[in-house]
């Protein structure tokens, strides 16, 4: 059995490029291939030659009228790069956006990149997928040794010459340079029931419209952010089933309380055992992605739901809101993450015990200052931090959700197609705009809640036993 690696897939190099196989050519531009399922738009300007092609799955939440496309071309025509940054705010979905003219073209994803975009490191190719872009044209595939968990140091990857774009840059083909196009300017403050309900409102607004005419899943556990991802499925009317995947002891929680949240709204829900991955499956996992999230939960899943084109809807992003990592300066008495020491501090600090165990044998000096160079030249090519977001915030954003969460969802492409009602930054802009306590309290996610149905919070979050 062969089982492609290389789900929902693209790649574009500027230079000769050969079609990988089970990929066909894309439209517009030279040496552009895309995997035979994977969703494609694309609109060009003749007169000027600009052009706006959207590759996965892309909705607006605002008030446009008209297709994504249309109206991206038609706002890049009018007010140029920054009237589409504008516009790319209300997009919601897992894509990446290519646009430009006949002179220049430019890449930029989605909210978290949660639809990942590997780049050379010349900035001369990108791809979907870390190994499709490294072995392109039969290039011999170097991966390092370094230790890691989860994601590589900065924007880089195991593969030598790819890197990963990070959320809220574009960059520009032919050049490793990067450029910051969000935020544009310091975030308003704003009241926890003024951010409660933007966020509502505009996640209500991208679940019907990602879950319209298709069949509906959500992953459902015993934490916060599964709950809010539950009262917006309610309150958008969604047709939805729920599933929590897990056969240990560390699972049970998440399956009790699953099952009878499901059972006290009447929503279809299945526990669904892991099993370790094998044979062609195991080999198609191995290349997707260089770390191990899920692979014992993709096969028993794709088993269960049965339908590769299903919406299976996370609620991951949700995290942003949360000063997460604001902790381990509290906790762990680490700086704030402006720097690239100070980088490599917060990333050495969240590697597994595993890793660090390798550290220690690496040597731990020498290792930090490795994880320092690659964000030094991260924050060199154009990552720097802005100057308007919390550095806790814009590390959790950029390296946490953009390195990590990001390329691990292309897992997820075999049992499904991942998606957030969060990914936008028009959803993720109020999060961060209420008050640093509120934001430690979750304030906003209990406040959204008890706007669609209290009844949800009567079940506790995380309880360490149930019932």
């Amino acid at each position: 059995m062969v089982v492609s690696a290389f789900r929902r897939g693209f790649i574009l190099d500027t230079k000769a490029s050969e079609c990988p196989d089970g990929f066909v050519k894309g439209p517009l531009l030279p040496g552009f291939f895309v995997a035979d399922n994977t969703e494609v738009s694309a609109k060009s300007d003749r007169s000027s030659g600009a052009f706006i092609v959207v590759i996965g799955t892309c909705v607006s939440v605002g008030d446009d009228g008209q297709g994504v496309v249309e109206a991206l071309l038609a706002r890049l025509a009018s007010d140029g790069e920054q009237g589409l940054f504008e516009s790319m705010d209300n997009l919601v979905g897992r894509f990446a956006i290519l646009y430009g003219d006949t002179e220049c073209v430019k890449v930029a994803g989605d909210a978290t990149c949660m639809r990942p975009i590997f780049y050379s490191a010349d900035g001369t190719a990108i791809a979907s997928h870390a190994l499709l872009l490294a072995k392109r044209n039969g290039r011999r595939v170097v991966k390092s040794q370094l230790p890691f968990s989860s994601s590589f140091p900065a924007n880089f990857t195991p593969y030598e010459g790819v890197r990963i774009l990070p959320p809220n840059l574009v960059l520009k083909l032919g050049s490793p340079q990067l450029q910051r196009f969000w935020p544009r300017g310091p975030l308003p403050q704003i009241s926890t029931e003024k951010a409660a309900a933007q966020v509502l409102d505009l996640s209500v607004k991208g679940m019907k419209a990602l879950s319209d005419g298709r069949e509906t899943w959500a992953a459902l556990t015993a934490g916060l952010d599964s709950r809010v991802l539950l009262a917006v499925c309610i309150a958008a009317g969604v047709n939805l089933k729920t599933f929590t995947y897990g056969n240990n002891a560390g699972t049970l929680i998440d399956r009790r309380v699953a099952s009878h949240i499901s059972e006290l709204f009447g929503i279809p829900h299945f526990e669904v055992p892991t099993r370790r991955p094998e044979g062609a499956m195991k080999t198609a996992l191995e290349e997707a992605h260089y770390w191990d999230h899920h692979w014992s939960a993709v096969e028993p899943l794709s088993e269960v739901i049965g339908n590769s084109e299903a919406a299976v809807f996370s609620a991951n992003i949700l995290e942003l809101g949360q000063s997460n990592y604001r902790k381990l300066e509290w906790n762990a008495g680490l700086e704030e993450p402006k720097q690239a020491t100070q980088m490599a501090a917060v990333y050495h600090r969240k590697l597994s015990r595993k890793a660090k165990d390798e550290v220690l044998r690496y040597g731990k000096d020498e290792y930090l200052s490795r994880v320092s160079k690659s964000f030094q030249e991260l924050i060199d090519d154009g990552g720097r931090p802005s100057d308007w977001l919390d550095p806790f915030d814009e590390y959790y954003w950029s390296i946490r959700m953009g390195t990590w969460h990001g390329p691990s969802s292309v897992e997820k492409d075999f049992y499904g197609e991942p998606l957030n009602p969060f990914n936008s930054r028009a959803v993720i802009k109020p999060l961060l705009s209420v008050s640093k306590p509120d934001q430690y309290d979750l304030s906003v996610f209990l406040r959204l809640i008890t706007k669609v149905d209290c009844r949800l919070l009567d079940i506790p979050i995380n309880p360490p036993k149930w019932p």
